[in-house]
């Protein structure tokens, strides 16, 4: 068990009999428990609302301001979980159904007896601590499925965001532009020649290859707005909301530069420099009804097309709103 189990309860005493208040305080504090005590209804309520509440409240039944039921039932319709103990000389059992009801967890005749009340107390610890360990292991279950919902979006070898991210990302972005009557660029990006590189030199150094690129790739992205993420293979994405055409271009050429500035050994790269090299789609838009996401990635992915068939290391732009290539 972890220290928070092992530090004192804190118990609520609300009992307007000073004489078994201070009977209750003491025998409480003997038994190891941080007491809150008070004299009426009130203060019992306005002591359950402070930051850190008791776990275990023993109410009297009847006081002045506010009866224990009545407090009882403010303390379940706030959502709490306190362990509640009603004292009371009441003993018929429709007191007893009257008071369960209210929401009390358990209910004791007074006067007290002390063997009686250290007990029902044990159990109402238990439970508290039953509750606590509940509540820790949910902490524990939400920061795991954080975390697990942060790698469902990671790519597992490049460590930058997967397709599922790149897809959301877009749906987002897209709606966002079209929104604020906006560009969105989107480019594609293709390592020339990938195939040859892994059966020249081995998947091993393919991954190593990916992982270089894509860390040089992320390097190029220093807006917020700006998202990289892996398309699939060898094929990367980036999208650039806001940019204009001069924007996007400046942006995929610096793509290409940095990629090429690896200086990764490439004897079969079809651009004939011998190092790896990437080939680069752009479309740009300003999104509308018209228009739609998949059109828009199809204008990437025909642009890409082009510039492998110039033998790579090339930039393709197509504006849809000037309907031309650059």
């Amino acid at each position: 068990m972890s220290t928070m189990y092992e530090s004192p309860l804190k118990v609520l005493v609300a009992e307007d009999d000073s004489v078994a208040r201070r009977l209750l305080e003491s025998i409480l504090e003997k038994w190891g428990f941080e007491v809150v005590g008070t004299n009426n209804g009130l203060q019992a309520w306005e002591a359950m609302q402070q930051p850190e509440p008791p776990e275990i409240a023993i109410l009297d039944w009847v006081m002045p301001e506010m009866e224990g039921p009545e407090v009882c039932k403010k303390i379940r319709d706030l959502g709490m979980t306190t362990y509640v103990i009603l004292l009371t000389a009441r003993d018929s059992k429709q007191d007893v159904v009257s008071g369960l009801e209210s929401g009390a967890d358990d209910y004791m005749p007074k006067p007290f007896n002390p063997q009686e009340l250290r007990a029902r107390v044990r159990v109402g610890t238990r439970i508290v601590k039953l509750q606590r360990a509940l509540s820790e292991r949910i902490g524990q279950l939400e920061v795991f499925n954080q975390r697990l919902e942060v790698l469902s979006l990671e790519d597992k070898l490049t460590c930058i965001p997967n397709r599922r991210a790149l897809d959301e990302a877009m749906e987002r972005e897209w709606r966002r532009c079209l929104r604020s009557n906006v560009p969105l660029a989107v480019i594609m990006i293709d390592i020339d020649s990938f195939k040859n590189f892994n059966d020249n030199y081995g998947h091993q150094a393919g991954d190593e290859c990916l992982r270089q690129i894509a860390k040089a790739l992320r390097s190029c992205t220093h807006r917020a707005s700006d998202f990289l993420g892996r398309y699939g293979g060898e094929e990367f994405m980036v999208l650039l909301p806001g940019v204009d055409r001069d924007g996007a271009s400046i942006v995929a050429n610096h793509l290409r530069s940095v990629v090429q500035a690896l200086g990764i050994k490439h004897d079969s790269c079809r651009s004939n420099i011998g190092i790896c090299t990437i080939s680069l789609g752009v479309s740009l838009e300003v999104p509308s009804a018209n228009s739609s996401i998949e059109e828009m990635i199809a204008r990437a992915d025909a642009a890409l097309y082009k510039a492998k068939e110039l033998n790579g290391n090339q930039t393709i732009l197509i504006d849809a709103s000037a309907e031309d290539e650059q």
